[in-house]
């Protein structure tokens, strides 16, 4: 199960990819490209990939040295990464940024597409998000499910059209989007090997082909293929016998004639078996030949809310994350021992409406990823909190309260904890060990020095929420012996910083900030000028507060 619904941190941007670039992959930069962390996937014993708020990051384990470096080539999608998977050598990952919409006056996600390996990640191909263009003629296309032609809307845009999850089938890769719901491509067989009919770079009847690339194969790409899934009012959609007059695939809202149930938001295969989460409740695929039948299953079969917006299987039963939508609903975690005929709930997490973000399961523990922190059973019943990520040796802090995934290697008890800032490894004795990853400070001596703050902007009700507060970094590395002084817009004094500390990071020191005055007011919305004062010299950084 992948971490699907959009909590990124701070996206990040890069040169947008070309269509179905196959490149080397280029490991570069020291440390992940960004401290959100939102999937952790391991592709060998030896490395693990991160999917964060800025674009895909990897770890070498070379014995007890950890090698972080950001994956960077053309055929990554831009910006960060709301779903990463990985089964066996195949590796694929999705990309969002957000599009400033005139009409809404507002920030909406929009899918930037997704790059897949079936190398372990030594080459990338590039699939662009899926859209289609509009018809000749209305509103909706056709396509051919199982026997049939079915009346599909078409989805024009990339915006709110974003790949939340993914799952690696034996040939198709899956992927579910609110606006795009449930889509696959064939990444096994989208290239044909090609046999050169004469000899002479022709056909038989002497016509020059110019389809074929270097390798000797068609170089037709890959494309997209949408999969019905039933409507809100359907208990089961199957192949064959579905009412042409009655379908239609619409992702709209159903007072606007849609079906929650055609908005996707997680996708998991377990043997021979698909199930799909929606803003409607579960779906359960069983594949017959190039189709697939489904049975539906929503609050009305025991789920405890409509958005299933996470899904896995373990300690004997299948998993889904239940998110509540209505006042009807509950937020929690639901699962079922006889794949989806009966369902249960979880009291604790349901009774207390705690978030569950992501599931990690491993010798027979549970990890769930929550609003609230990392919680653990070995039963599925009775949670118990693990404590707030404290680094064994630097006493650096890991200031998020919320924890968005968690994966335990292969063959170890040690639990990787993914956050907003940054990552904590914690082994079986309690020992913690924080990395975060920001630019290195240089000091006077060595080169230009580096003053800097991270998040910036700062939103204080949604960065490093700790406690109820949002917290800011200002790294540097000058020694401890320094204060921060803060002044507004207009040069007013705000509030003076002094306890520093080791920020556990090549040597630089750190000042932490919880967007407060000296009278322990949240200051205003605006930008703010931060004087670090140290060994009689004065160093400048702006930072932006949003409230």
């Amino acid at each position: 199960m992948k971490f699907i619904f959009l909590i990124i941190i701070s996206i990040g941007f890069s040169f947008p990819p070309s269509f179905n670039l196959d490149r080397n992959a280029e490991i570069v930069n020291e440390g992940l490209p960004d401290n959100g962390i939102i999937d952790i996937e391991a592709i060998l014993h030896n490395q693990l990939y991160f999917g964060t708020s800025s674009g895909l990051g990897r770890v070498d384990i070379n014995g007890e040295e950890l090698i972080f470096s950001t994956v960077m080539n053309n055929a990554m999608p831009e910006g960060g990464n709301p779903a990463l998977t990985i089964d066996g050598n195949v590796i694929a990952v999705s990309g969002v940024t957000t599009y400033y919409s005139a009409a809404t006056e507002s920030n909406e996600p929009k899918g930037t597409g997704i790059a897949y390996s079936v190398d372990y990640g030594d080459t990338w191909k590039f699939m662009e998000q899926p859209i289609v263009e509009n018809p000749e003629e209305g509103l909706f296309h056709q396509i051919e499910w199982g026997g049939q032609t079915l009346q599909i809307l078409a989805v024009t845009t990339a915006v709110n059209n974003v790949s939340y999850d993914l799952a690696i089938g034996e040939s198709y890769i899956y992927s579910t989007s609110w606006a795009g719901g449930l889509q696959r491509f064939d990444y096994i067989n989208e290239e044909e090997p090609f046999t050169d009919l004469d000899g002479n770079d022709q056909w038989d009847d002497g016509e020059a082909y110019d389809d074929i690339n270097e390798n000797g194969q068609w170089d037709d790409e890959p494309q997209w293929e949408i999969i019905p899934l039933p409507m809100d009012d359907q208990d089961s959609l199957i192949c064959g016998d579905i009412d042409i007059d009655v379908y239609e695939l619409n992702p709209k809202d159903p007072g606007d004639g849609g079906n929650h149930n055609h908005k996707g938001f997680s996708v998991f295969i377990e043997d021979e078996i698909i199930w799909v989460g929606t803003a409607n409740g579960l779906n359960k695929g069983v594949i017959v030949n190039d189709c697939i039948e489904w049975t539906h299953f929503s609050t009305a079969d025991g789920l405890t809310g409509n958005w299933v917006v996470g899904i896995d299987f373990g300690l004997s039963r299948l998993w889904a994350i239940t998110w509540a939508t209505v006042s009807t609903e509950s937020t929690g975690l639901s699962y079922s021992f006889d794949h989806g005929v009966t369902w249960q709930y979880v009291d604790f997490f349901t009774n207390n409406g705690t978030k569950v973000y992501n599931l990690e399961i491993s010798q027979n523990r549970i990890y769930a990823s929550t609003i609230e922190g990392l919680y653990v059973s070995e039963d599925g019943e009775h949670w118990e909190l693990i404590p707030d990520f404290i680094d064994s040796t630097t006493g650096e802090t890991i200031l998020d309260d919320a924890v968005y995934t968690a994966h335990v290697p292969y063959g170890t008890y040690e639990v990787w904890v993914g956050t907003g800032d940054g990552l904590a490894i914690r082994d079986s004795n309690g020992f913690v060990d924080i990395h975060q990853f920001w630019e290195a400070t240089v000091s006077p001596e060595n080169g230009d020095f580096n003053f800097s703050v991270y998040p910036n902007p700062f939103y204080v009700k949604d960065h490093n929420v700790r406690g109820g507060s949002g917290h800011v970094r200002f790294v540097y590395n000058v020694g401890s012996n320094s204060i921060i002084n803060i002044y507004d817009f207009s040069m007013d004094h705000v509030v003076k910083l002094s306890n520093s500390h080791s920020a556990g990071n090549n040597g630089e020191s750190e000042m932490i900030w919880d967007g407060r005055n000296s009278r322990g007011k949240n200051v205003a919305n605006g930008v703010y000028f931060c004087k670090l004062t140290a060994s009689g010299q004065d160093y400048w950084t702006k930072l932006v507060v949003i409230n």
